[in-house]
């Protein structure tokens, strides 16, 4: 990391004297959940994941169904890592689907603990009060647990119990209607993953996927409501939220977008793409929230 952030930049340069600062495994096609903005869904789905809307399989508001068999394997992972592309990498990021739904999600993370890596995981929570301490063993270094109504019972019912053991981060899709409405009431949330034991609340701005999304629920710059509910959380809990880049409406972004296509998942690099709140939305099959041109 430190070779990457102060020497100096090469047209061409070697793996390894430059190596990625983050590398991400996606280990599971599969989730016990299956919630309307989550991005991950439609990624499952163009690979092969069924969408399940019951209550099963763990889940309390439908699920993804893969072949398990297309899970990451510690055999694969461990191929993975003798490229000196991914050798040398500070931090590992476990994904998916639901990440611990993957059968070799201890021994992943042993292996990478036993490197030297920073391993990262963010999760629903599900499965976690019962194999806690277990992943504590295996050298995980931070985990995250993503906020939802699904998994609300959950969070009551397991969450001091996971923090007396190793304590999380949180984290937060939030939505205008929130700040809208329920101020006082995500205030009072925050309050209490703080006294449970957690480590930060992270606070993701709602970015809808092509399906199911609510344009109406993104909030941009110009959201006074925001502003007043940032300014009241950190006047409760100073320095406890990590807080999410706002749209900035009618300007360019510059971005790698993912888009969902039938077949692989394919990136659409060195694009601009136009925040579209004050733009028509022109019809699209693959991508509905932005329009895309050439820088």
């Amino acid at each position: 990391y430190l070779k990457f952030r102060f020497l100096p930049r090469r047209a061409v340069t070697s793996v390894k004297r430059y190596t990625p600062q983050i590398a991400s495994l996606w280990l599971t096609q599969r989730c016990n959940l299956s919630c309307d903005y989550c991005s991950a869904g439609e990624i499952m789905i163009a690979a092969g994941a069924e969408k399940f809307e019951s209550k099963s399989f763990g889940g309390e508001k439908g699920y993804y169904k893969g072949d398990p068999r297309s899970d990451l394997t510690l055999e694969k992972v461990q191929s993975i890592f003798e490229n000196q592309l991914f050798a040398n990498c500070l931090l590992v990021d476990l994904q998916g689907g639901e990440p611990l739904l993957a059968k070799d999600f201890n021994r992943i993370v042993a292996f990478l603990a036993d490197r030297g890596h920073l391993i990262n995981t963010a999760t629903n929570g599900l499965l976690l009060a019962r194999r806690i301490a277990d992943i504590k063993d295996a050298g995980i270094s931070r985990i995250s647990i993503s906020v939802y109504e699904s998994n609300w019972s959950m969070l009551e019912r397991d969450l001091d119990k996971i923090n007396s053991i190793f304590p999380v981060h949180m984290s937060l899709v939030l939505m205008r209607s929130m700040v809208d409405g329920q101020q006082d009431e995500m205030i009072e949330k925050a309050r209490w993953f703080r006294d449970s034991g957690c480590l930060s609340l992270r606070l993701w701005g709602y970015r809808p996927p092509v399906a199911n999304y609510k344009l109406e629920e993104i909030i941009d710059d110009t959201n006074k409501s925001y502003q007043d509910f940032r300014l009241r959380m950190e006047d409760a809990l100073p320095g406890f939220c990590i807080w999410p880049e706002t749209l900035q409406t009618g300007r360019a972004i510059v971005r790698v977008i993912w888009l969902s296509v039938v077949g692989p998942v394919q990136s659409c690099r060195d694009q601009t793409a136009i925040c579209l709140m004050r733009i028509p939305i022109s019809s699209s099959i693959t991508l509905r929230l932005f329009r895309c041109a050439k820088t």
